[in-house]
């Protein structure tokens, strides 16, 4: 999976977002300054999570008024743990799960907010990397929220996808923009359907048809979406 242009000084993340948006793509967006990585989480091209850039759940809850900034040092302090911040304050009640709640997604925006501030990165795609703790909680942004607004330069930005990935999912019968859980669900229907436990009258073309289904997944499970 590559990106065109691979730099955002040579277009906006506007353009980029959008143009992963149309592609549907499940992927993880990297964002490499030479300073800090950060990462956009997609999920059929809408944000579901953003890591590596301020502000940390503790440094947005004390800002807000909800909870004092030692009172989160001491429940840092506490035995360990490998439940998140936000988890460990409501589960010693204090902080409110609807609270807890609301911070995570103000969390996610304003961490958004901030990556269109960036003047230069180099741009990486790949395979939709798991998401962080908590994350897959939330619901994906609406494309209004990530984009209507946003500087853009209305550039040529191109998502292209590995031409030997393309005739794979071609013989599952799938696009481009297939997702992952759309390929893994085409997959196993196919392979329910022909394979010889299912069916005992078996012919040439029914074998040749599950080979060519099974060399399918195994080239799109070794090469990068």
């Amino acid at each position: 999976m590559q990106l065109t242009p691979p730099r955002l000084r040579d277009t906006t993340l506007g353009d980029v977002l959008g143009a992963c948006h149309r592609a549907r793509l499940d992927a993880s967006l990297e964002l490499d300054d030479g300073r800090r990585r950060r990462v956009l989480h997609l999920r059929r091209g809408q944000v579901c999570a953003v890591e590596g850039e301020p502000p940390c759940f503790g440094e947005l809850a004390s800002a807000r008024g909800l909870i004092e900034p030692e009172t989160i040092e001491r429940t840092l302090r506490a035995k360990p743990s490998p439940q998140r911040i936000g988890q460990r304050l409501v589960a010693a009640r204090l902080l409110s799960s609807r609270a807890r709640d609301a911070l995570v997604h103000e969390q996610r925006a304003l961490r958004l907010d901030a990556l269109f501030g960036l003047e230069d990165a180099a741009i990486t795609l790949s395979p939709m990397r798991p998401l962080p703790a908590g994350a897959a909680e939330l619901s994906p942004m609406l494309p209004s929220r990530v984009l209507s607004g946003r500087p853009r330069r209305r550039a040529r930005v191109e998502v292209s996808v590995d031409p030997s990935r393309r005739e794979a999912l071609a013989v599952l019968g799938l696009g481009p923009d297939a997702t992952t859980a759309a390929l893994r669900e085409r997959y196993r229907s196919l392979v329910l359907a022909l394979h010889p436990d299912r069916d005992a009258r078996r012919s040439p073309e029914r074998d040749q048809r599950l080979r060519e289904v099974l060399n399918a997944w195994r080239s799109l499970s070794s090469s990068p979406r």
